[in-house]
């Protein structure tokens, strides 16, 4: 490469190496566009129906809403979704898609097909289904757009501005929490909320050690599919995308009987 390399050296001093090459130009690299950041009153009078069966989801769910002005209410599950959305005019619907008594994606046909202050909301499929399996049944629903688990406000601000952010896969985990939504979640309440949701998740991973190997030796494929869907809901939620993932493979479409179900549920 054409270059030089030398020492220089003083007793009682030190030395100093040194090395000098002629390199080309690099070429110019360009610069990635970042994402604009969400304003603070980025939802304001915007009005918003949550739709989710899980009680610690849907709270994080609803903080993070409000926290940049959105007006929140809020349905345990398909049934109640409908009976908001057909009695009040809502402006966006996040709808689980699995929900007892009546899953998801009927109630949103029903607010649809109702021709209420609702029906034509922006309804958000909202599911810890990475997006190449969700994405795909769109077009066959009513809903408008899919979200993951835990709620991104940026794509869903995309959502709102007519944007698709239906599609975005996530990246693989190297740690078992993702650090920046644990540190969002520590943000609200002097980190209240996310002591309380670390607890319950602590407490749900310990029934699902005994309930799941219970059900499944019951040859309760499916009663142990929707257990493990509703605890990878909370795991993405927190971040903790590596045990949601391994709990989605145990979902009631993955899995036929209990042979075919293998997981292992670290403990922390």
């Amino acid at each position: 490469m054409d270059g030089e390399v030398g020492v220089e050296s003083t007793p009682g001093n030190g030395a100093r190496f040194w090395l000098r090459l002629t390199l080309p130009e690099a070429e110019r690299i360009p610069v990635q566009e970042t994402e604009p950041e969400i304003q603070p009153n980025e939802f304001d009078g915007l009005r918003v129906l949550v739709a989710e069966d899980d009680e610690m989801i849907r709270q994080i769910t609803c903080v993070t809403l409000t926290r940049y002005g959105a007006e929140v209410a809020e349905a345990v599950d398909g049934l109640e979704a409908v009976e908001h959305a057909t009695a009040e005019p809502f402006d966006l619907i996040l709808m689980d898609h699995r929900m007892p008594n009546l899953s998801g994606a009927t109630a949103a046909a029903r607010i649809r097909r109702s021709n209420g202050p609702s029906a034509q909301a922006h309804i958000v499929c909202f599911s810890a289904h990475q997006a190449s399996e969700t994405s795909a049944m769109l077009g066959e629903l009513a809903f408008d757009a899919w979200l993951p688990k835990p709620l991104d406000c940026t794509s869903l601000a995309k959502i709102l501005h007519g944007g698709d952010a239906a599609t975005a896969e996530r990246p693989h985990a190297d740690t078992l929490f993702d650090p920046a939504i644990l540190a969002a979640l520590g943000s609200h309440d002097d980190g209240t909320l996310l002591r309380r949701s670390l607890a319950g998740l602590a407490e749900e991973i310990t029934e699902a050690e005994t309930e799941l190997p219970k059900r499944l030796a019951a040859d309760d494929a499916r009663g142990a599919g929707r257990f493990a869907h509703k605890l990878a809901g909370l795991c993405n939620v927190l971040g903790a995308h590596p045990l949601g993932d391994a709990l989605e493979r145990v979902a009631p479409d993955q899995i036929q009987d209990s042979h075919d179900a293998c997981f292992v549920i670290p403990c922390f």
